[in-house]
């Protein structure tokens, strides 16, 4: 499929060479038809034909001129809704890596406050043991902050593969 750029330079072609060839016949041909007949033949730029041919013949070039034009407006209003359609999708895509990546970074941190409070509820434990455990609860919770902080501030959208699974790139790493 050709690039935006490119597909509007091929309207904008197409265009500018219907209403050249449009402006030439009825700059050039038209006044000829006018001043040179003879009733049933004319003559233009010495060429000689019957007066219905060349009515047909204008017709047909009228009227084709004109599709060409429509097909161009039609082609750029196309070329427009599938170009939306494209940004709609990379933005849905983007929306589901980012769901993905965000799931994968929390899941770890989560899981050892979740652990580590569950620990702490079920056994009495010793103050040095108990504080280590509550230690390593406020670190994951800094580090959970710490994600949320950086999906924040994501600007770009860069993925890459990991485990098998399309992740965005946070701070150029895909995992933790």
């Amino acid at each position: 499929m050709l690039a935006r750029h490119q597909r509007e330079a091929v309207i904008a072609a197409i265009t500018i060479v219907s209403l050249v060839l449009y402006s030439i016949w009825t700059l050039v041909v038209v006044p000829a038809v006018a001043g040179e007949s003879d009733g049933s033949t004319v003559t233009i730029l010495g060429v000689r034909a019957r007066k219905d041919l060349f009515a047909a013949l204008f017709g047909a070039f009228a009227l084709t001129t004109s599709a060409a034009i429509a097909l161009n407006f039609v082609l750029a209003r196309l070329y427009g809704e599938i170009d939306r359609a494209r940004e709609r999708a990379i933005r849905q895509e983007t929306i589901v890596y980012m769901a993905t990546t965000m799931a994968h970074e929390v899941f770890q941190p989560l899981t050892i406050i979740q652990a580590g409070v569950q620990f702490l509820c079920r056994h009495q434990l010793p103050a040095e043991r108990q504080k280590e455990l509550c230690d390593r609860v406020v670190k994951a919770t800094r580090t959970l902050a710490e994600i949320i902080r950086r999906f924040e501030h994501t600007t770009e959208a860069a993925t890459r593969e990991c485990d098998g699974t399309r992740m965005v790139e946070i701070d150029g790493r895909a995992t933790r």
